[in-house]
């Protein structure tokens, strides 16, 4: 997490916080342009080498942001969306604004469309893509529905991958949301007594 708090244009501000009140997916179009690439910048700027990660496997659920600060925080080789069959539109924003803001290639992003709701097919979809690869992955828990996140955490951990998860240091109650720039990323490692 950055030591500096990110400065956003008070107009920016609260031109967006007029959105949300309006119409959400206006308010988050908005941010995707206006405010996402500064948070972008922001942690990169202040981002500490981390260790190589081959391929991030990202939840994604109706916030595409998260992904996208997980992969500017990562960097990931590939990237891999797991999300549901009923919003392709949230993982095509975040693929354009990848691609469109020189993230990630096209190429080495996928995406997995599951039923959210569905653990068994979840489980899979997730195993088969930590399949991929011996290399350094991760799970990144932030996005998706609550059992999204509780089964890929299951899954991950049993496939000896680690997971991470966005975690704010501010939140703004007006938009239900983190402050744009005070997310840091939390791995947390395979428990101990699953080695047993």
């Amino acid at each position: 997490m950055s030591k500096r708090k990110l400065e956003i244009d008070s107009t920016t501000r609260d031109e967006w916080e007029r959105r949300q009140c309006l119409d959400a997916r206006d308010a988050s179009a908005f941010y995707f342009e206006r405010i996402l690439p500064a948070v972008v910048r922001h942690h990169q700027q202040d981002a500490a080498p981390g260790p190589r990660i081959e391929l991030l496997v990202s939840l994604m659920g109706l916030s595409p942001e998260t992904t996208v600060i997980s992969t500017a925080f990562l960097k990931p080789t590939r990237l891999e969306i797991v999300t549901s069959h009923h919003s392709p539109k949230y993982s095509d924003q975040c693929i354009e604004f990848l691609t469109a803001n020189a993230l990630m290639r096209r190429e080495v992003i996928s995406v997995r469309r599951v039923d959210p709701t569905d653990h068994n097919e979840l489980f899979n979809a997730l195993s088969d893509a930590l399949a991929t690869t011996t290399a350094s992955r991760l799970v990144d828990v932030t996005g998706g529905k609550k059992v999204m996140s509780a089964v890929a955490g299951y899954a991950a951990w049993i496939c000896g991958v680690p997971i991470c998860y966005l975690e704010s240091s501010a939140y703004n109650e007006q938009m239900r949301r983190p402050e744009p720039g005070s997310e840091t990323l939390v791995i947390l490692d395979r428990p101990v007594h699953l080695d047993r």
